[in-house]
């Protein structure tokens, strides 16, 4: 590993050359791939070379005079902080000869000055074993000397004060693209102060929070600043006890947020109210791609609530509200637009009580769902008179590929008929139905009617 600079020398630097992943918390911190030829040397040069004394590994460093220009070096920007320490410490450790103190200067100022003209991107990730108070100091270098595009700090407890720590490293109008912190249990006063840090990330593109309990005073502060964040596509927020009103909170965000493409409240409790809440900005997200709503006790009403607004999402492709006690109600006013939305190709109803009256009012919009491609039915209890309704709706459906039944209560009767139309069904590549009465006879039907391309779960 070696750094040269020269005195007076502009390199010529590709500044968007990226960094990779610099891991911090391993002994050694190192990068997926360099950021290119840095300067040549016509004055004096540094080299960083490890030496092997009574089997013990140290690095050395030692200054060269010289006037013959070097080949471009080759470093990592860990390999250029290193440097630059090194310099700092045997300065101030008077581990050098007098005489050479002014050229160390020289060489620290110059590492510096072509630090900050290169600012490289770099991708942060925190192991999961390392005290974020202890990695506080290193990500503020890195933070320094690099433009961070993202920092994943995901699972290391970094607990309400560990955000606010992130405020003095992201001080400064950032690159942040990416900032996962899920699983920190940062609760309602990290938000806070992690609403203080977006203020500054005007780049920001993905903000992952699953799991850190913010609640409805959370949510309100970050909605606060999120609707500034106009670059926002994928906002995750699993699991952090946020309930109808801090739903209402969020619902503006839908407004202000033209780019949102993902937005994830699975398992919250915002309930029927909170699905009002939302909708009534839901069709103002004209990019929105993808929901998820999975265990948040919406029932029948919410699902209607949001029945309604739907077909007003004309990019919506993936649509999450398992486990959700929505019974035949619910999913009869669910299917009657199904059909008009012409992008909805991913749909997850599992651990519901739709039943085989839902189910009736499902397999006659299939036909209409010609973008359909995953139908998860999992654990709804449609029975054999459910099974017998898919199987019926299944042949109008062509674009169809994955279809989970699992745990269903089919029995004899419903096995024989989707037995009987699988080969009519082409294009169906998965078939679960795990967890229902199958029995010998009716797995040798299946097997007799499965084609190659079918992976077909008993």
């Amino acid at each position: 590993m070696r750094l040269a600079a020269g005195a007076g020398y502009t390199p010529a630097i590709d500044k968007n050359a990226p960094l990779g992943m610099s891991v911090l918390g391993d002994d050694t911190p190192h990068l997926s791939c360099p950021f290119g030829s840095l300067c040549r040397l016509n004055t004096f040069c540094i080299f960083s070379h490890p030496e092997r004394e009574r089997g013990t590994a140290k690095r050395n460093v030692t200054v060269v005079g010289g006037m013959e220009p070097h080949v471009p070096a080759r470093a990592s920007s860990s390999a250029l902080l290193m440097q630059l320490q090194q310099i700092e410490e045997a300065v101030a450790r008077q581990m050098i000869p007098e005489e050479r103190v002014v050229m160390l200067h020289r060489v620290s100022k110059a590492v510096q000055t072509v630090m900050q003209s290169v600012r490289p991107t770099a991708r942060i990730k925190v192991k999961h074993n390392q005290p974020f108070d202890r990695l506080d100091e290193s990500m503020n270098d890195m933070v320094r000397w690099c433009r961070v595009t993202a920092l994943d700090l995901s699972e290391i407890a970094i607990g309400a004060d560990g955000a606010g720590q992130l405020e003095k490293t992201l001080k400064e109008p950032s690159a942040l693209a990416n900032l996962d912190l899920r699983g920190n249990s940062i609760g309602a006063r990290g938000a806070g102060r992690l609403a203080a840090v977006l203020r500054y990330c005007s780049a920001l593109s993905h903000l992952d929070l699953r799991g850190n309990s913010i609640g409805n005073e959370g949510a309100g502060s970050l909605a606060a600043v999120l609707r500034e964040c106009t670059s926002l596509t994928h906002l995750n927020l699993y699991g952090n006890s946020i309930r109808a009103e801090g739903a209402g909170r969020l619902a503006a965000v839908l407004k202000e947020s033209p780019s949102l493409v993902h937005l994830n409240l699975g398992c919250n409790s915002i309930e029927a109210d909170g699905v009002r809440q939302l909708v009534a900005f839901l069709g103002e997200c004209q990019s929105l791609s993808h929901l998820n709503l999975y265990g948040n006790s919406i029932g029948d009403e919410g699902a209607g609530w949001l029945a309604a607004v739907l077909e007003e999402c004309p990019s919506l492709a993936g649509l999450d509200i398992g486990g959700n006690n929505i019974g035949a109600e619910g999913a009869a006013q669910l299917s009657a637009v199904f059909g008009k939305c012409r992008s909805l190709a991913h749909v997850n109803l599992e651990c519901n009580f739709i039943g085989s009256e839902g189910v009736r009012c499902l397999a006659t919009t299939l036909g209409e769902c010609r973008s359909l491609v995953q139908l998860n039915l999992h654990g709804n209890s449609i029975g054999d008179d459910g099974a017998i309704r898919i199987a019926a709706g299944l042949q109008l459906c062509p674009s169809l590929t994955h279809l989970n039944l699992r745990r269903n209560s089919i029995g004899a009767e419903g096995v024989e008929q989707l037995a009987a139309v699988l080969r009519e069904c082409p294009s169906l590549t998965h078939l679960n139905l795990v967890g229902n009465s199958i029995g010998t006879e009716g797995a040798h039907q299946f097997r007799v009617a499965q084609s190659e391309s079918l992976d077909l779960r008993l």
